[in-house]
């Protein structure tokens, strides 16, 4: 059944507009009295029946609110060192699918794409679409929150509030996250710190050490970005969560 975030829903009512309004009446074609499923993003899904439809708008009555629960037991925040633009996306998008809460991208010291005010706002704009159209994909009923990329010392110094702070370091060569695993149970909250394509800097690694991140490794081969991303958030959610 077709998935689709509604922000706003009023007691048993609720309306989609817009895109999504156009795709549920020109592309799957639905008719009244079709049913569909809907999240308003906040942790909540519903069974809904359409009431009336046209390409820019559809009306929904609500039915019973789905008891099943799509998301993670754990709040895995994942940063991740600025890449460009198409690499970003595709992160994103597949992190969304393995039920990240946070995404978080970060300037490092070796990060590509440098901070250019106009284009973040368009970039920002391109990630939360991207967001909703991973939520509705993957049938989540959260959407994960979409932040401003921030510099990496910024993020050290608001990294208290987690459970378990975790740095992937393609020169660390032990540390194992099921070592983590042991030392660190019952944990909620979690960040997981990925380095930019030119990796972290020495420093930038002491930084990190010093704020209470574990450095850890994936392994003795190089990865790419993106795959170090994707690595550590399945470990995470094979070893915390609900992999």
């Amino acid at each position: 059944m077709p998935k689709f975030l509604v922000e706003h829903i009023d007691s048993n009512r609720a309306v989609i507009k817009g895109q999504d309004a156009r795709h549920i009446c020109r592309v799957l074609r639905l008719d009244t009295g079709d049913f569909l499923d809907i999240t308003n993003g906040k942790g909540d899904s519903f069974k809904a029946s359409i009431l009336s439809l046209s390409p820019s708008q559809v009306d929904l009555r609500l039915h019973e609110k789905h008891l099943k629960n799509f998301e993670s037991p754990i709040r895995i925040t994942l940063a991740v060192g600025m890449l460009k633009d198409k690499k970003m996306e595709e992160l994103l998008r597949q992190s969304i699918e393995l039920g990240i809460f946070k995404w978080q991208p970060v300037y490092c010291e070796r990060s590509v794409p440098v901070h250019d005010e106009k284009r973040i706002i368009s970039r920002l704009a391109r990630w939360e679409t991207i967001a909703r159209e991973a939520l509705k994909q993957c049938q989540r009923s959260r959407l994960p929150q979409v932040c401003v990329p921030v510099p990496l010392d910024e993020l050290f110094q608001n990294s208290s509030r987690y459970d378990l702070k975790l740095a992937f370091w393609e020169s660390q060569e032990t540390g194992e996250v099921d070592s983590s695993a042991q030392k660190t149970p019952g944990v909620e909250r979690i960040l997981i710190l990925i380095g930019p394509e030119g990796g972290f800097s020495s420093n930038e690694i002491t930084t990190a050490r010093d704020h209470g991140f574990e450095i850890q490794t994936l392994g003795p081969r190089i990865l790419r970005a993106q795959t170090a991303a994707i690595s550590a958030c399945t470990l995470i959610q094979n070893r915390y969560g609900d992999l």
